[in-house]
């Protein structure tokens, strides 16, 4: 069975190994003895299924991901880690589009509320999602970083304009 692996710091493996510990480097790692016969069952299935749409559907390659993201959160891509921003702006828009706190496709909301308190709370969401909390009046204007005005008047075309 295909598993993900993540980079940690520390690790020992060479494929997940760089000079400054970048958190992050994934590879496929294949264990012919992985998981039980249901969950090997299920890859087969998917596999099938991606061979036979592998040209009409662009992101039917995630399936063997979808499969093992069990932490209730959400990551800024496809395969990528749950963050703070991206889960808390999916359960803030579940609940807007009309989910109640234990609605949601597989508890998709009680799940994302348990790993965001379980990783210190939305608190912990980086300055730009402070501010789109702060407009969205979920979160006191005083908790967010000051930026300068001045911040609005620079290109478009750079990647730190707020715009």
């Amino acid at each position: 069975m295909w598993k993900l692996k993540i980079a940690e710091e520390g690790s020992k493996n060479p494929y997940l190994y760089t000079t400054n510990n970048y958190l992050g480097r994934q590879i496929w790692e294949y264990d012919p003895n992985g998981g039980n016969p249901e969950e090997r069952a299920m890859v087969e299935e998917a596999r099938k299924n991606f061979l036979k749409n592998r040209f009409k559907v662009r992101a039917s390659s995630d399936l063997l991901w979808q499969l093992q993201n069990e932490d209730g959160g959400w990551g800024l891509h496809i395969e990528g880690h749950s963050t703070m921003l991206c889960t808390t702006f999916n359960y803030i828009c579940l609940r807007i589009l009309g989910e109640g706190p234990d609605g949601g496709e597989e508890n998709a909301c009680p799940r994302a509320r348990n790993w965001i308190l379980d990783h210190g709370g939305a608190t912990y969401i980086p300055s730009l999602g402070k501010v789109w909390l702060s407009i969205l009046g979920l979160f006191d204007w005083c908790g967010c970083n000051p930026m300068p005005p001045e911040i609005w008047l620079l290109p478009s075309f750079l990647p730190i304009h707020a715009g």
